[in-house]
């Protein structure tokens, strides 16, 4: 059967590059050893969830599976933003207000529609060639023109609201940063974190977790990002999961 395989559910962990688990699916499975397989849709370094790949004759297909909607879990610190958008990023500290909940959670509600974005700077889209992370990376974003997409956010569903405690915030973001695979400024973004809690006099961070249903090519950071800046709390994401691509899950 895993022969004739048109698609593959994979699930990739926190850190890990999807290529990296398509090694460890074709040492799994011989017989997709000499296929030629694609992943339809990155995850970000520090998320984890559902990576589709197609399969060998299915890949003139490969442009349908890039459209298939998203669902994620999402869970957003609010207290700091970063230039990422997610805590892998040079961070910088927010307003020192204390947040009202029940607005910061309508702010997220909001989002639901239509949602025009600016592409991160640290993101694969191209402009001249060059992915964004090239042009932040080398100092010259103000060279180039920000794209900006309009996606739907079909759905926001809350899940959990609360605070975290300063030490296991910080315990937290070290831990997954140090899990991510490959050069992502680890060394400059770690020092930058540590320098951010030795200054910190607020106990604790207002966090939101919710499920958000969402169109193909949906970056959750940037609805992370956004809702710091209209809040003026700062805001970044914590964690990601990708529950769903299309129809397409752990269970299937």
């Amino acid at each position: 059967m895993i022969k004739n395989q048109k698609t593959i559910v994979g699930y990739k962990k926190a850190g890990e590059h999807p290529l990296d688990l398509l090694k460890k699916i074709k040492k799994q499975y011989p017989a997709l050893a000499d296929k030629k397989i694609a992943y339809a849709g990155r995850l970000d370094p520090l998320a984890e969830g559902v990576v589709l790949f197609v399969v060998g004759e299915e890949l003139k297909n490969f442009e349908s599976y890039l459209k298939l909607d998203k669902e994620y879990e999402a869970k957003i610190v609010f207290g700091f933003s970063t230039d990422t958008y997610d805590i892998l990023g040079i961070s910088k500290k927010g307003e020192e207000k204390k947040p009202d909940v029940s607005e910061v959670i309508k702010t997220l509600e909001r989002f639901e529609g239509d949602f025009e974005f600016t592409f991160p700077p640290f993101s694969g889209y191209k402009i001249k060639k060059k992915p964004l992370f090239w042009w932040a990376l080398q100092n010259r974003l103000s060279e180039v023109k920000m794209p900006q997409k309009k996606v739907q956010i079909y759905s926001i569903e809350m899940l959990e609201s609360g605070f975290i405690k300063k030490e296991k915030l910080e315990r937290d973001i070290l831990k997954k940063i140090k899990a991510v695979k490959g050069n992502f400024r680890q060394d400059e973004i770690t020092k930058n974190w540590e320098k951010i809690f030795e200054e910190e006099k607020r106990k604790e961070f207002l966090f939101l977790k919710a499920r958000i249903a969402c169109s193909s090519g949906c970056y959750i950071r940037s609805i992370a990002d956004e809702i710091g800046k209209e809040t003026k709390l700062g805001a970044a994401l914590l964690h990601l999961k990708r529950n769903k691509v299309g129809n397409y899950s752990p269970d299937n």
